[in-house]
Formats: structure tokens, C-alpha cells, sequence
């Protein structure tokens, strides 16, 4: 089982800490919501608690909160003023909390946990969400023990950053989900870190590998504000290696197109197809960057233009474009080795195993028949 699927429980010290990144406004005469505005999607007149988080004020249900959240259910517990304080700025008494997130990553939130028409893990307007949408999910999912929350949006990265070589080349080999950059892959790396979700790092690594050099030192600052950059120890990753990718895309090519194949399966045209493949070669003195590149799961698209003007028939194509994949299978069985990462059976079939019930019912049979 996926480390990332295992039951997520608390320790003690776990909802302390959530806890304690929280602030319940009783202060007597002092109006903490002065100056805040509120939220535009989530105030909602009779809401039972008025969250702060940033310069933004929410005002939402704390049942429905608490009931997606054991560490909010917690939160909401705590022993409440005899006399709830009156705030000028919410017009009536209403327990209020300040939250140590980002308004913008609390909204995520809302909109995945509190019923309304778009009250799901991806937005009504799109099924495709943004990196910011995720990363919100799994983190404050994470830190308020949402599990079910941090599941969804692990699946969605799962599905995309994923083990299977040939799912990878039905969706065409795009490196990120759309609404994603490619720098976005190293947020990705960090959420998987967080939560212990090993299979998506080979891909989201080998992405990284293909950045350039300042967002590897540097990262990238998201919209709430935050920067993400890699760990030393997986920059290092990267840094180690992006030559051996290099060196094993560049060899998969050459070993999918040269030496010209002796015979070239149903082919009706083999005196064209030979010399029309013999002249590949000449691509390759001067397409350096396609070549040369620390991708090695390139698309086959990418190098379409190569056989425009019928230079080969579509079976030869079909053949070298099999060929390549075949190359690239195994460059991605190995991505683990090529990233240092300890996950057994990576990018491998998964194994089926025979219970000693079935094999004695073989067994069994075999005797009848004998």
C-alpha cells in the first residue's frame, strides 16, 4: 500500500501544534476584524464562526468544519467566553479564530469541504485544477488531518506523475497537467516529500531535471506568497542526474533509427524506406537541442517533420516509433537508480500473487484430469 494511503492519525503533540497556529480573538474591547475585509465567496450571514486568515475575514459554518477536520472539531472545543464578544465590524456576537494560513489557500479550502453548487475537490468552471488548488489541498489537508482532501489531490498527481510507461504515452507524454508549469514540478516533488508519496518523485524529479538552472537554485514564489525550492538533497538529485539523462535520451534516439533495421515488417517500398532512413543521420548534425536533452520520454510528434514528403511509408514510421518506445521503457524502468531514489519495483508490472487455495486447486485438478 502507498505510504500516502495509510490511515492518517494525529499524534497529540500533532493537533497541539495545528492548534497553536491558531489564535481565538478575546481580547476584550479590541476589534481584530477591523480593517479586514471579508471574503467574497464565504460570508455567509448566518455562519456559526468567523475565521481570519491574512487581512480576509471568513465567515463560515463550524459544524460542517469540524465534521471534515478532527483538528478543527478540537479547535471549535475549546471552552468558549461565558459572554461572546461583540465585534462593531460582524454587527452581532459570533466566535471568532485566526488562522495562521494564507487567505487564498483557505479559500481552496471552503470551496472543497462547505456545501454549495461547486463544493468539490476541483472547481465547476474546469476539471483540471491548478497547482495552487493542489498544493493547498494536501498541505492544510495535511495539517488539519483532512485525509480525504490530501487523497483526492495525491490521486490527481498520481495520475499524471505516474509509474505506468504506456499511460504515460497514451496522454501523449505532456510532462505536467495542463494549468501547470513545468517549474511547478518542483512544488510537486515537496508535496510528495510531505507526505510520504514516493511513486510521483521519479517523474516530477526527471522534470526538474529539465529546468532551467535558476529555478533549480532559486524555486519559484507561488500565489500566496510562499516560495518553493528543493531540498539540498534533491537538488543535488537533479544536478547528478541531468548528464546521464542526457547521455541515455541522446542513446535511445541513435539506437531506435541506427543501425537500420534488416527488415522492416510489411513494408511495400524498402528500397525508399532504407535510403529515406539512412538519411536521419543528417538531421541529427544539426538538431543538437532536440537531441541532446535531459527528456527522454520525448513524444514521437516532436520528430514528425523528420519524414515529411513520404520519406518513409507509415508502417516503417509506426516500426522506428515502437522501436523508440521500447528505448525509452527502459530508460524508465531505471529512473529510480538514475535519481537515487530506494523504491523497489518502480515503473514495473505489478506482481500477481497466487494464494496456496489456488495452487492446491490446481493441483487438485491436475490429479482428476490425470
Amino acid at each position: 500500500m502507498d505510504d500516502s494511503k495509510k490511515k492518517r492519525s494525529r499524534a497529540p503533540q500533532d493537533v497541539g501544534q495545528a492548534l497553536s497556529q491558531t489564535k481565538r480573538t478575546r481580547h476584550g474591547d479590541v476589534d481584530e476584524t477591523a480593517g479586514l475585509r471579508r471574503d467574497a465567496e464565504f460570508w455567509l450571514e448566518d455562519g456559526t464562526i468567523v475565521i481570519l486568515a491574512g487581512d480576509v475575514s471568513f465567515r463560515v459554518y463550524k459544524g460542517v468544519l469540524a465534521t471534515h477536520s478532527p483538528v478543527f472539531a478540537d479547535m471549535f472545543s475549546l471552552p468558549q467566553p461565558e459572554t461572546p464578544t461583540t465585534f462593531p465590524s460582524l454587527g452581532q456576537q459570533c466566535p471568532v479564530v485566526r488562522f495562521n494560513d494564507s487567505p487564498k489557500d483557505l479559500r481552496y479550502i471552503l470551496r472543497a469541504i462547505l456545501p454549495s453548487q461547486s463544493g468539490t475537490l476541483v472547481p465547476k468552471k474546469q476539471q483540471c485544477p491548478s497547482f495552487d488548488a493542489i498544493s493547498a489541498h494536501i498541505r492544510l489537508g495535511h495539517k488539519y488531518d483532512i485525509g480525504h482532501l490530501v487523497d483526492h489531490a495525491l490521486d490527481y498527481l498520481k495520475d499524471h506523475f505516474t509509474d505506468d510507461f504506456d499511460k504515460w504515452v497514451d496522454r501523449g507524454g505532456d510532462w505536467v497537467p495542463r494549468r501547470f508549469k513545468l517549474h511547478h514540478a518542483i512544488g510537486v516533488v515537496n508535496l510528495a516529500r510531505l507526505t510520504g508519496c514516493d511513486t510521483i518523485l521519479p517523474i516530477a524529479l526527471a522534470v526538474c531535471c529539465t529546468l532551467d538552472p535558476k529555478y533549480l537554485l532559486y524555486g519559484f514564489e507561488c500565489r500566496n506568497g510562499s516560495r518553493e525550492q528543493l531540498g539540498q538533497d534533491d537538488l543535488l538529485r537533479c544536478l547528478r542526474a541531468k548528464e546521464t539523462l542526457m547521455h541515455d535520451s541522446t542513446s535511445a534516439l541513435h539506437k531506435a533509427l541506427i543501425p537500420i533495421p534488416s527488415h522492416m515488417p510489411a513494408c511495400d517500398t524498402p528500397t525508399r524506406c532504407r535510403n529515406g532512413i539512412q538519411e536521419l543521420p543528417d538531421f541529427f548534425a544539426y538538431e543538437g537541442p532536440l537531441i541532446a536533452t535531459a527528456h527522454p520520454f520525448r513524444n514521437w510528434k516532436v520528430y514528425d517533420y523528420w519524414f515529411e514528403g513520404g520519406s518513409i511509408c507509415e508502417r516503417c514510421e509506426d516500426h522506428l516509433k515502437e522501436r523508440l518506445h521500447g528505448e525509452q521503457r527502459l530508460i524508465w524502468t531505471k529512473l529510480p537508480t538514475i535519481l537515487d531514489l530506494p523504491i523497489d519495483r518502480w515503473g514495473l508490472p505489478a506482481v500477481v500473487e497466487h494464494s496456496d487455495s489456488g495452487s492446491d486447486a490446481e493441483s487438485d485438478s491436475d490429479s482428476d484430469m490425470d
